[in-house]
């Protein structure tokens, strides 16, 4: 999806001579969006679904002896 939205890689390929989803040497041009398209729909979580994820990470951190999750997202 993401390679979809940004436009830029438009094939997943390990090979580097493939990264931009085009044969090295074939002349592919990186493929964007058109500026004017659609914007994306966001969905936010519900109060339901946000207890759910802190439950589990609890879990992991109960389990891992602290995720990294939580360091990335501590408030400043």
């Amino acid at each position: 999806v993401y390679l979809a939205m940004t436009g830029g890689q438009v094939a997943l390929s390990l090979d580097a001579s493939e990264a931009n989803g085009h044969a090295a040497g074939d002349g592919g041009d990186i493929r964007r969006l058109p500026a004017d398209r659609p914007r994306g729909v966001v969905i936010r979580a519900s109060a339901d679904e946000r207890a759910a994820h802190e439950a589990c990470l609890d879990r992991l951190d109960d389990q891992s002896g602290g995720s990294v999750w939580r360091k990335l997202h501590q408030p400043a």
